[in-house]
């Protein structure tokens, strides 16, 4: 099984053992994949400081974009 399923099962069952206790839930998904993929990465730090992403957040999807390469085939 790969980790993307096993992450995406675990969040599932926490979900709904959560909604099934009556506690109020939020959730926020990215794919980031498709984001690095297809988005500048200036045009894609721009769009997070444009939407009032956390300085963490932010910082983090920055770093890990740093020094990387895009190629579009």
């Amino acid at each position: 099984m790969n980790s993307c399923l096993t992450n995406m099962l675990t969040f599932l069952e926490k979900l709904t053992g959560l909604i099934d206790a009556g506690l109020p839930v939020d959730t926020v998904l990215l794919d980031f994949a498709k984001a690095f993929d297809k988005v500048p990465h200036r045009r894609l730090d721009s769009k997070l400081k444009s939407h009032s992403i956390e300085r963490k957040v932010f910082s983090w999807t920055t770093e890990l974009l740093n020094g990387r390469r895009q190629r579009v085939c």
